[in-house]
């Protein structure tokens, strides 16, 4: 009889440390279920995070192609201003150049009309 509860009480015992085994087991189960669940919901949000910064990547490559595209444009229509300006002046210089060509021309005229009538009456 004494056997038989010795025996009785270490099936318990091994009984309690199985349970106590297992309220552990539990807690450690539902501990981790909540971190994952926790885990996969900091996922989702640094998933937002990179797609919005990813969103905001692209729209400002797609701003600064269209900031460039503006300069250039501006860029263009200065060449051309300055292009034209550049022609304005060649005109007018030439056209200075053939006036000035002209008076010297006159002058010239002039100044041999101007000796002639001298020697004439010399």
């Amino acid at each position: 009889l004494s056997n038989g509860r010795s025996s009785l009480s270490t099936i318990e015992d091994k009984g309690e440390d199985l349970q106590v085994q297992h309220d552990d087991a539990v807690f450690a189960q539902e501990r981790l279920t909540k971190e994952l669940s926790e885990s996969r919901e900091q996922n989702v949000e640094l998933q937002k995070k990179i797609d919005q910064l990813v969103e905001d990547r692209d729209e400002a490559r797609r701003e600064a192609a269209r900031e460039s595209e503006r300069a250039l444009v501006a860029n263009t229509r200065v060449a051309q201003a300055e292009a034209s300006t550049s022609i304005l002046l060649i005109r007018k210089a030439q056209e200075t150049r053939a006036a000035l060509e002209k008076m010297q021309n006159e002058a010239q005229v002039a100044s041999e009309s101007e000796l002639i009538g001298l020697r004439e009456k010399l």
